[in-house]
Formats: C-alpha cells, sequence, structure tokens
C-alpha cells in the first residue's frame, strides 16, 4: 500500500501544478491501526510511519492532506503530515458510509482554480455535513481543518507538561483523581472501544495547573485561529482506558471543527 501510494504521489513530474491535495478514501483506524485496510492482505493497514515514509520519497508538498476514513483526526496524523503539507482535512469520528460528498467542492475548484485552500475546505466541511444530516440523520458526523503550522508550534510544550504532571498523578496515590476525571469526560467512537475521549473536557474535569494551563492553551488557540474560520468546538482527544489506568500519550485526537449530532 505505501508503495501504491507513493507511486500515485510520483505524477508531480508527470502533471506539474501550483498547487496538490492528497485525499485518502478508506477504512482508518486511528493513530494505532492506521489507514488503509489492504483487500490483498487481510489485517495490513497503512501505518502512520508508512504513510510519513511515502510522504517523503514523494517529495510533494501539499496544500491539503485529507483523510475520507474514520478517526483519522489525531495529532500524530497531524505531526505526521506537517512537513508536507499546510493543512489537514480528517475526522474524529467514525464516518458513515456515505463518506465526504464529492461534488460541491470539486465544482468549486473547477470554476475558480485560484480558490483559497481554506474556503474550499470550508466548502467541503459544510457539503459533508448536510449530506449526513440528510441521507444518515441518526448519524454523528465530525470533520475538521487543521493549520498544520500553527498546531505544530503550539500544542507540543503545554502537552509535555500536561502530559508529565497526569503520569505522575496516575504513578503516585493520587491515580483515581484521573480514574475519576476520565470516567466522566466525553467519549467518542464507543462502539470501537479505542476509549476515545475529549482532551479539552478530561484536563478540565481532571483541574491540575498543568491540566487547566493546556486547556486554557487549546481554548485560546480556538479563538484565536479558528474562530475567523467558522470552525467552532475544536478540541483535542486522548486515549485512555480507565480500567486498566494505563495513560498512553500518544493518542491524542483534534476534534471536529464542524459538528452534527443527532440529539
Amino acid at each position: 500500500m505505501e508503495q501504491t501510494i507513493k507511486g500515485h504521489l510520483l505524477s508531480e513530474s508527470n502533471y506539474p501544478a501550483d498547487r496538490y491535495f492528497l485525499v485518502m478514501w478508506d477504512h482508518g483506524g486511528g493513530s494505532v491501526a492506521g489507514y488503509g485496510y489492504d483487500e490483498h492482505f487481510k489485517g495490513d493497514t497503512m501505518t502512520l510511519d508508512e504513510i510519513e515514509r511515502a510522504l517523503f520519497n514523494s517529495g510533494v508538498v501539499f496544500d491539503l492532506i485529507g483523510f475520507d476514513a474514520c478517526l483519522m483526526a489525531t495529532l500524530e496524523t497531524a505531526f505526521v503530515v506537517e512537513p508536507y503539507a499546510d493543512y489537514l482535512i480528517a475526522s474524529e469520528e467514525l464516518e458513515p458510509g456515505i463518506g465526504w460528498y464529492y461534488t460541491g467542492w470539486l465544482n468549486e475548484i473547477s470554476k475558480n482554480s485560484s480558490i483559497e485552500t481554506i474556503d474550499l475546505s470550508k466548502r467541503l466541511i459544510d457539503d459533508y455535513i448536510q449530506e449526513v444530516k440528510r441521507n444518515v440523520p441518526q448519524s454523528q458526523a465530525t470533520l475538521s481543518l487543521v493549520d498544520l503550522a500553527e498546531l505544530s508550534s503550539t500544542v507540543p510544550e503545554p502537552f509535555s507538561k500536561f502530559a508529565e504532571s497526569t503520569g505522575e498523578l496516575i504513578e503516585s496515590d493520587n491515580f483515581k483523581k484521573v480514574s475519576d476525571s476520565r470516567a466522566g469526560t466525553k467519549e467518542f467512537a464507543a462502539s470501537s472501544r479505542i476509549n476515545q475521549i475529549d482532551l479539552v473536557d478530561f484536563a478540565n474535569r481532571l483541574g491540575t495547573p498543568e491540566a487547566l494551563a493546556f486547556a486554557a492553551a487549546l481554548d485560546g488557540y480556538v479563538a484565536r485561529r479558528w474562530a475567523i474560520r467558522g470552525l467552532t468546538g475544536n478540541r483535542l482527544k486522548c486515549d485512555f482506558d480507565p480500567s486498566e489506568l494505563v495513560f498512553i500519550w500518544g493518542q491524542f485526537f483534534i476534534h471536529n471543527g464542524w459538528r452534527y449530532s443527532k440529539a
């Protein structure tokens, strides 16, 4: 699968252009399972390190990399693709079977090939949410546009301090505080049993100075960077199993930019 994607990316030499978009459509399993279940090799997926290697070997820098797949809006995914793209579009949740609605945004770019990537992405996201509401109203829909440069320069330091302090709580007699905070936190994709929770909600419930500072940094970033784009409610998520009292620092999920939930 890595060779397949790499082969497609080599088309830059055959089709030179001012802008490149890469959209990967298939099943997704987040940072652990990766992307794209291989029909020829049962159970095999393209892991994030394989995606990074294919992007590196391609020599292409994209305006936008998108995953029309479940659960790929993770911080690991964002950091993996950051050197190779300006923006990332992905879903934190399971995507319904209809996937993205391609007609609207492809027509938009065919009419105006100079359209700003942000404006094109907003059209894509709006169309997707509306189609889910229209065709599968029983489903949830999440999709976010991530500014990779801003994210990579804003998140790591406060996240590192938060991770370290919370790890110390888990290793001490205060592990119940972490477990109780996790138990009350908003969870997504529960049916997949990957313990995907809203990180800002979790951090605020935990209430340590590092957790509150991290939550404030994320909310501040949202207010500064997303409000002007009409994208609200962007949070991060983490993978945390309270039954095992293990906090896996790698699993952090970017909350959707646009959200529709059936009441």
